[in-house]
C-alpha cells in the first residue's frame, strides 16, 4: 500500500467513525423545538469510497504496466515470487522466493499451478510424480512405460497403523496381509524396480491413502524407481500433504476396507 492509499484509508476510517447524522425528519423536529437546526446530508463518505476505488484500480494497472513481458523469463524471479505468494503457493514471502528460484532452476518447466511442486508443512519444496519426471527429463533422463504388479507378504509383527474413519476418530488397525505394488520401469535403457508396501508407506490420516491405497502405492513405487535411479528428489521431505494446505477435507471411510481391527 503506497502513501496515497494509506492517506485514503485513514480518511475513510475517520469518516466511518463519525457519529451518524440525523435523519431529515428528526433534524426538522429538533429544529422546530429550537434544539437544533436541520443539517444537510454529507456525501463525503461516498466521495472517498469512489476515490479509493479509482486509486486501487490505478495501482493494479501500474502493476501490469511494470511487466516487460508475459513469459517466465521476462517476468523475472521476483515477480514470479509475488505471483506464487498471491496464489498461496508459498505461504510466506521467503517460501515464495524459494519456490521461484527452484522453478527457475528447471526453466519453469515445473509449475506449482500444475501441481508439479508445492510447499510442505515443514517449509520445504515437495515434488509430485509428474514434477519428478519433468525434473529428471530436464537432466536428460529417458523413461519407458511402467509395469505394475500387486504383491502380498505377511503383515509385520507388531506393526500398527492409525486410520481415521468417517467419524474422524483415529483407531489402531492392522491388515491380514501386507499389500504392496511392485513397479518395474526402464530408465535410460536400464530396468529399475521398487516395491511400495502399505506397512511402510500407508498414511492412515490421509483420505487418499484410506480410499485409494492401490493407486497411492503405484505412485509411491514409480516415484522411488525414479528417485533411486536418478538421484532426483531422493532426499526430499517424506510427506503426503497437498500444496494447497491448509485445506480441510472431509475424510470418508471406504465401503470396503482391508483393515482388521
Amino acid at each position: 500500500m503506497n502513501a496515497e492509499q494509506l492517506d485514503l484509508a485513514q480518511q475513510l476510517k475517520n469518516e466511518v467513525e463519525k457519529p451518524e447524522p440525523l435523519t431529515p425528519s428528526a433534524a426538522n423536529e429538533l429544529a422546530r423545538k429550537g434544539l437544533a437546526t436541520p443539517l444537510p446530508a454529507s456525501n463525503k463518505l461516498a466521495e472517498l469510497q469512489a476515490i479509493a476505488s479509482q486509486t486501487q484500480q490505478k495501482s493494479k494497472m501500474e502493476q501490469w504496466a511494470s511487466l516487460s513481458g508475459y513469459s517466465y523469463q521476462e517476468i523475472g524471479i521476483v515477480k514470479m515470487a509475488e505471483l506464487y505468494y498471491s496464489m498461496n503457493w508459498g505461504w510466506t514471502v521467503p517460501q515464495s522466493v524459494l519456490m521461484a528460484y527452484h522453478c527457475a532452476k528447471y526453466d519453469y518447466k515445473v509449475d506449482p499451478a500444475e501441481g508439479h511442486v508445492y510447499m510442505t508443512p515443514a517449509g520445504k519444496i515437495g515434488t509430485s510424480l509428474e514434477g519428478l519426471k519433468i525434473k529428471a527429463e530436464h537432466k536428460g533422463t529417458k523413461f519407458g512405460h511402467p509395469k505394475f504388479e500387486e504383491v502380498t507378504r505377511p503383515w509385520p509383527v507388531g506393526k500398527i497403523l492409525q486410520v481415521r474413519g468417517q467419524d474422524k476418530i483415529k483407531r489402531d488397525a492392522t491388515m491380514e496381509q501386507d499389500q504392496g505394488v511392485k513397479c518395474t520401469l526402464m530408465i535410460n535403457d536400464e530396468p529399475m524396480e521398487y516395491t511400495a508396501w502399505a506397512s511402510e508407506w500407508m498414511v492412515g490420516t490421509n483420505p487418499n491413502w484410506v480410499e485409494k491405497m492401490p493407486h497411492m502405492l503405484r505412485v509411491r513405487a514409480e516415484m522411488h524407481c525414479i528417485k533411486f535411479a536418478t538421484g532426483t528428489g531422493v532426499s526430499e521431505e517424506l510427506v503426503d500433504s497437498l500444496p494447497s494446505e491448509p485445506v480441510k477435507q472431509e475424510v470418508k471411510a471406504p465401503k470396503e476396507t482391508p483393515f482388521v481391527r
